[in-house]
């Protein structure tokens, strides 16, 4: 009954959020907003309860429901039962509604009544369409009775690694905060008023802003780690998903931020919390509905995409004619932005446009009977490299007081083009490039130390520092690569040059190994500097799982901090032979850490800021003044 009871419990949850929404649209003299609030907190503790129940159903190996026999198996590790709950369709949707379903907690403990009337309403009516989606369309509660399985199919190899344990619920967490970014912009729209509205705004979207960048980098580091084809990011249109909203809520972030907001800022602020939750539910549609070929989608069910772009329209269409309705009476006596915030804004609403032209023009040249094709990497990097460089140079100009930018750019080019000329990489543009925004970013960073310098804040200084070291790490990583792929077998060896010596490679055996829920076998590839001094043996694996017969690779990774060695066993060719790909990545460590360092520059601007003591009677400013006329 353990099915059948979460089922139940996930069917009066959607109903309680249903009832939660239309009771606190209701005007003021018919609402009850205590019967509202009640419905919210029972809401949030019925998908509590049954997202623990189809928990349980993977612990117990309760193989009579469907979802579960489809994505566990009895002898798989129990982190990894417990993580493939949101490894496929079903179970993802359903920790989605349960993040949205603890953010109904938030609003309904705000100050703000705008927040705990409209946006409540908002918020806990979205919810009630997902859940209504995954009760209509992917319910995970569903029994195989009576031909009940005596085993699981496993989940996929691919996905048993800790990246699923992180990455899916970092990702999900940050669309459920621009789930309730939109329902708080919908609701000061609904509202009118704006007093003390841009704290919570910004908190909101610090926090999607914070996890969208954890679960994209860890996504990388999951791709560049499991996968075995030696990358970290593919321009693949799952990827791209998840990449679009980062872009456009890093330009929300941008429009926050300020402590005043002008009218134009405050519009687009409110446009762009719109359409960054838009570009969430776009992405889950490419993702879900089987349009695009992707390694790593869900599903290809045309059926479910159809029912995610009606939520699409249910929601976004009604919230874009809200703002062309009320957006042009808002005033707000805030300052004017600078031109530098708005070029950087612009550059980041181009390079999200750009990335979203390139997932989506392959399908609207197939639904226009134009023939298929495919847009790779060539065309992300023509268009998104020269937008980074551009927003780099913007991020240090607008660091670097007036009499010091012109004498820094003579350093800046000397050192850009110095760096080209001792290291030239396999794409001279595009190192040039790469390394000249990193440079001018690192440069920017250093004048701040000098007498005089006005410093801006510790959070903005990091992330910008975060950018450059990311983008050092990226281009040295993908420019000075070095890369082989052999034929190998026992005591063979191969020398490679990479960017700080040379060093040496040994297969020395491939042995057998056998594993709970795979055997595999192993290579042991001894690595040295030149052709004597040993530092390692990296071990690549080819698993085959016992399960379902899938083989996957396992690739070997000695990580140093200036550069990777990375192996991967592919094919076997003959007895004792196999494919071996090599690479070694300098200065990749960098890009990991830039990444990391994303996530406390978020932290540092979610601390809560000293406020000055205030006259009597003054109004708190947060979007400070603005009103409808």
């Amino acid at each position: 009954m353990t099915a059948e009871a979460g089922h139940l419990l996930l069917i009066l949850a959607t109903a309680m959020m249903w009832g939660t929404g239309i009771n606190l649209l209701l005007p003021a003299h018919q609402r009850n907003n205590r019967l509202g609030q009640w419905l919210a907190d029972g809401a949030t503790g019925a998908l509590v309860a049954s997202y623990l129940l189809l928990s349980w159903c993977f612990v117990s190996d309760d193989f009579s429901v469907r979802y579960v026999a489809d994505n566990s198996n009895s002898q798989l590790p129990l982190l990894y039962k417990v993580a493939a709950l949101w490894g496929s369709h079903e179970g993802s949707l359903l920790l989605w509604l349960l993040m949205l379903g603890g953010l109904l907690q938030y609003f309904r403990r705000s100050p703000l009544a705008l927040l705990r009337h409209q946006g409540l309403a908002i918020l806990a009516m979205l919810g009630a369409a997902f859940g209504s989606i995954i009760l209509s369309s992917a319910n995970p509660f569903v029994r195989l009775l009576p031909a009940v399985p005596p085993e699981g199919r496993d989940l996929n190899p691919i996905l048993q690694d800790i990246g699923l344990v992180l990455h899916p619920p970092l990702l999900f967490a940050g669309y459920a905060m621009l789930g309730a970014l939109f329902a708080a912009c919908v609701a000061i729209l609904l509202d009118g008023r704006f007093q003390l509205a841009q704290r919570p705004l910004q908190r909101l979207a610090i926090l999607s802003w914070l996890c969208l960048s954890a679960g994209n980098v860890l996504g990388a580091w999951w791709a560049y780690s499991e996968l075995g084809w030696g990358g970290w990011w593919f321009w693949d249109p799952v990827e791209n998903a998840s990449f679009i909203p980062w872009l456009l809520t890093t330009a929300l972030l941008h429009c926050l931020l300020k402590k005043q907001l002008s009218s134009q800022l405050a519009r687009l602020s409110l446009l762009l919390g719109i359409v960054a939750f838009g570009s969430c539910l776009l992405g889950t549609f490419l993702v879900r509905s089987g349009i695009v070929q992707s390694v790593h989608a869900f599903t290809s069910n045309a059926g479910r995409g159809t029912l995610l772009l009606l939520l699409m329209a249910l929601f976004l269409l009604p919230a874009l004619w809200l703002y062309a309705a009320r957006s042009p009476r808002l005033k707000c006596r805030g300052q004017w932005a600078s031109v530098s915030l708005l070029l950087g804004i612009a550059l980041l609403l181009a390079a999200a446009f750009s990335v979203l032209l390139g997932t989506l023009y392959p399908l609207l040249c197939e639904l226009a009977g134009l023939g298929s094709l495919s847009v790779g990497a060539p065309y992300f990097n023509m268009m998104f490299v020269p937008l980074l460089m551009l927003m780099a140079l913007l991020m240090g100009w607008s660091f670097i007081r007036p009499n010091h930018r012109y004498w820094l750019l003579g350093p800046w080019l000397l050192t850009s083009a110095l760096w080209l000329w001792l290291f030239p990489g396999h794409n001279p543009l595009y190192t040039l490039m790469g390394m000249a925004a990193a440079n001018w970013l690192l440069l920017a960073e250093i004048q701040l130390w000098l007498p005089g310098s006005v410093r801006p804040g510790k959070a903005a200084r990091l992330a910008h520092f975060a950018i450059a070291i990311a983008l050092l790490g990226g281009t040295c990583s993908s420019q000075y690569e070095t890369e082989a792929l052999l034929r190998m077998g026992p005591d063979q060896g191969r020398t490679l040059q990479g960017s700080f010596g040379q060093y040496s490679f040994v297969y020395r055996q491939t042995r057998p190994l056998e594993q709970r829920a795979y055997h595999a076998m192993v290579a042991d590839m001894e690595l040295y500097r030149g052709t004597d001094q040993f530092i390692t043996t990296l071990l690549p694996q080819r698993q085959t799982f016992r399960s379902n017969g899938m083989e996957v690779t396992e690739a070997a990774v000695y990580h140093h901090w200036l550069q990777d060695f990375y192996v991967s066993l592919g094919q076997q060719l003959q007895p004792g032979e196999y494919l071996v790909r090599i690479s070694i990545k300098p200065l990749i460590s960098f890009l990991w850490l830039g990444g990391c360092l994303l996530l406390p520059a978020a932290l540092l601007a979610l601390a809560p800021r000293r406020q000055r003591a205030r006259q009597a009677g003054t109004a708190p400013h947060c979007v400070t003044g603005v009103v409808y006329e």
